[in-house]
């Protein structure tokens, strides 16, 4: 359920615009770092529910990835 109010947020926020979500999945792609990627210590990786989350895309929009 969380997780679907979640996408349901984003997919809202992206106004509902596939080539606005596919864009941004893109763009976080191409610009996240290592870190993203499990390239740390820790081993952590970016899941879909970190990328859709405000915070992230927040981040994405002001290009602190």
């Amino acid at each position: 359920d969380k997780r679907k109010r979640q996408a349901k947020k984003f997919y809202n926020f992206m106004d509902k615009d596939m080539d606005k979500i596919r864009d941004y999945f893109s763009y976080f792609n191409h610009k996240a770092g290592p870190f993203y990627r499990g390239e740390s210590a820790s081993g952590w990786i970016a899941d879909f529910e970190y990328i859709i989350k405000d915070d992230t895309v927040e981040k994405a929009r002001e290009d602190r990835l």
